[in-house]
């Protein structure tokens, strides 16, 4: 590319064409009227325009051979991130939105993102990954950061992005019916609430709400209590009262002796560091000391999103979880917004 440093005024010629706006043009050099913005491309209207303004010197970028303007540059960049569950939106001065088209968590393969940003003049910016998001939500912008750039570097970001595409994505949750086994056996009110708080957590998801099993602590009832939430059709498992730090608690013994793994025991998260997880018949079990550890910032609502999505979670997945383990109020935003009225629909 070419800098030029071109005149305004009666005596602006076609040296202007086809050249872009480095700067902001107003009417005056004191004036706030703006005529012609930074990054247009000129034709011969906005000739005519320079025309009749006063004397000004006006930076503009002549492209040449293998150069590409921001907004297609962009928009490239941009096509080739966007995987499942995403749409684009702009050019919005020169940045290019990706938005979710369902409701799910969002999906980044860092290690490729970061090859992408690491070619000049790509920037691509993302929300959390594994965030959970709804339908219209921004998960991620894309731009090149200067007016002009080499087609060449957004052809390097094309290869990167096809070679590990998707990488951006959002996944959509799916319509999960959810079992329930409680050894413990709080009196009604304590149950109301805690049934009525799971339910509206699972209406978030899309997801129902089957058999809630209360049972008594010993291994045979508890056996009894997993046979029936599945005989109801569960096809994730949430447990209350487990104690992960004892060998025999019931519940762990009830999972092998159906013929079920545990996969983890404790996670390095808090609060959620007595979390367990379990398989039965592949349907993940999720464990929690109490009913009570049911707050809305706790290692269960980072892990259930990426479950409501049909993900298979494993040790590798959440020892992971330790940078960005410790939760708190400046990190409400990895957690789904459960107090949003209702489920879409999925």
């Amino acid at each position: 590319m070419k800098v030029l440093t071109l005149a305004s005024g009666p005596e602006a010629g076609t040296e202007f064409r086809g050249t872009i706006l480095c700067q902001t043009v107003t009417r005056h050099v004191t004036s706030k009227a703006i005529v012609l913005r930074k990054g247009q491309i000129l034709d011969d209207a906005d000739i005519e325009t320079l025309r009749t303004l006063e004397r000004q010197e006006i930076r503009v970028i002549r492209p040449e051979p293998g150069d590409l303007h921001e907004d297609e540059a962009g928009r490239r960049l941009a096509q080739a991130i966007a995987g499942p569950g995403v749409t684009l939106r702009g050019p919005i001065q020169s940045r290019f939105d990706l938005l979710a088209t369902v409701r799910g968590i969002v999906e980044i393969k860092v290690h490729a993102l970061s090859a992408l940003n690491a070619i000049p003049d790509m920037s691509v910016f993302t929300v959390f990954p594994f965030q959970p998001v709804s339908s219209g939500d921004v998960v991620a912008g894309a731009k090149v950061i200067p007016l002009v750039t080499r087609g060449e570097w957004i052809a390097n970001s094309e290869q990167i992005a096809h070679e590990h595409w998707p990488i951006i994505q959002v996944k959509p949750f799916l319509p999960r019916r959810i079992g329930v086994v409680s050894k413990q056996r709080p009196d009604p009110t304590l149950r109301q609430r805690f049934e009525l708080i799971l339910r509206r957590k699972l209406d978030w998801y899309g997801a129902s709400l089957g058999l809630v099993c209360y049972t008594e602590p010993d291994v045979a009832s508890v056996t009894d209590g997993f046979r029936q939430v599945l005989a109801d059709g569960a096809e994730i498992i949430i447990t209350a009262g487990s104690n992960s730090s004892d060998p025999v608690d019931s519940l762990l013994v009830a999972i092998e002796k159906l013929g079920g793994r545990v996969e983890v025991r404790g996670t390095p998260t808090h609060p959620g560091s007595f979390f367990w997880l379990a398989y039965l018949d592949e349907r993940p079990i999720f464990g929690m000391p109490s009913c009570g550890a049911y707050s809305e910032a706790t290692v269960v609502d980072l892990l259930l999103p990426r479950a409501m999505t049909g993900e298979r979670l494993s040790r590798p997945q959440i020892v992971e979880l330790g940078a960005g383990g410790l939760f708190g109020r400046g990190m409400s935003a990895r957690f789904p917004p459960y107090d949003q009225a209702g489920g879409e629909s999925l």
